[in-house]
């Protein structure tokens, strides 16, 4: 079964050192278990190798392992499960990196060219330059957002929501607490 779906999955995966001038991500396990699914396939992240997605899919991290997803010279996400999101490398050099978050024990991410953007399963989209922030899941379905360095983040809510209730920018060294959707 292992086979089958290595084989299914070549397509859209190449082994570590295999150039490519196609824009892609490169993912790397360093501990626990996780996952890489796309089209109905699931990959199996291995311990021993970092892959290459040209087509992005949905990262499952179990409980405690820790993944580095990675697009070149782009930017970098450190994950620590659970985590769940939804990614695809940027169609054209110049265009934004989106990823979606629907959950992350932790998350930190460095951007270091072009623009990165998160949408959040708690209603948010975070828009990030150059720079570093941390993004934690809260107890309550919300977020905890750190802007670490660089430039300042900024926030938009996905649903309405009272004005004032979320910064619309978090500066370098702000934490911002992100309230879940109201059900």
């Amino acid at each position: 079964m292992r086979a089958l779906l290595v084989l299914l999955a070549a397509p859209l995966l190449a082994a570590a050192g295999t150039p490519t001038t196609e824009p892609s991500a490169w993912l790397a396990l360093s501990s626990g278990r996780a996952r890489l699914l796309h089209g109905g396939d699931a990959l199996e992240l291995g311990h021993a190798r970092a892959i290459e997605s040209r087509a992005g899919g949905t990262l499952v991290v179990d409980c405690g392992a820790r993944v580095t997803l990675s697009f070149p010279e782009r930017a970098s996400l450190s994950i620590v499960g659970p985590a769940e999101l939804a990614f695809a490398p940027p169609a054209k050099p110049g265009a934004s990196l989106r990823v979606g978050v629907e959950r992350a024990r932790e998350l930190c991410v460095e951007t270091r060219r072009g623009a990165t953007r998160l949408e959040l399963a708690c209603g948010f989209e975070i828009d990030a330059g150059a720079g570093m922030f941390r993004l934690a899941d809260r107890v309550d379905g919300g977020a905890e957002l750190t802007n670490q360095g660089g430039v300042a983040l900024r926030l938009a809510s996905l649903e309405r929501r009272p004005s004032g209730s979320w910064p619309a920018r978090v500066a370098v060294g702000e934490t911002a607490k992100l309230a879940p959707l109201s059900r």
